[in-house]
């Protein structure tokens, strides 16, 4: 499942306690994406995105097969607060996190993902590698999904 990867990957500044059309933009580059479950059987997932598209939604790769309104990103001093709602095949899906970090080279924090009373929590940490060289921006390559190395990816 690719239930994990932008939030999440992608996001920078604005004023305090501000409503901000678009949430913090992550520099261009290579970036890989750790996400962790909290209290879960879930296995930590690693991933490369090529970010180019500096505009592009934070959460527009992060679970497939949902349609989902544009997220709200409010400020909160350091750290950046987002919201998003989605439905999709399952159900209605209510997505919230708080991150933090300079967003140039690396972020960090919890996504909340909430569907049908159910909640998970999702520790992100996104990391700046190097500009992107194989892989196309928007692109995605998650370790060892059809047998990836993601050391072979930069």
């Amino acid at each position: 499942m690719r239930a994990i990867i932008l939030p999440v990957a992608l996001l920078v500044c604005a004023s305090s306690a501000v409503i901000a059309a678009e949430g913090p933009q992550p520099m261009e580059g290579l970036w890989e994406i750790v996400v962790t479950p909290k209290g879960a059987s879930e296995p930590e997932r690693q991933l490369h995105v090529c970010v180019r598209d500096l505009s592009g939604d934070v959460f527009a790769h992060v679970e497939a097969g949902l349609d989902c309104a544009a997220p709200e990103w409010q400020q909160n001093g350091p750290r950046w607060q987002v919201v998003d709602r989605c439905t999709g095949p399952q159900g209605n899906v209510q997505r919230s996190g708080v991150f933090g970090g300079d967003f140039a080279y690396n972020f960090q924090g919890d996504l909340l993902t909430r569907r049908d009373g159910a909640s998970r929590t999702l520790q992100v940490d996104g990391r700046r590698l190097s500009p992107c060289r194989d892989l196309q921006p928007g692109e995605i390559r998650i370790k060892g999904e059809n047998g990836v190395n993601l050391n072979r990816a930069r």
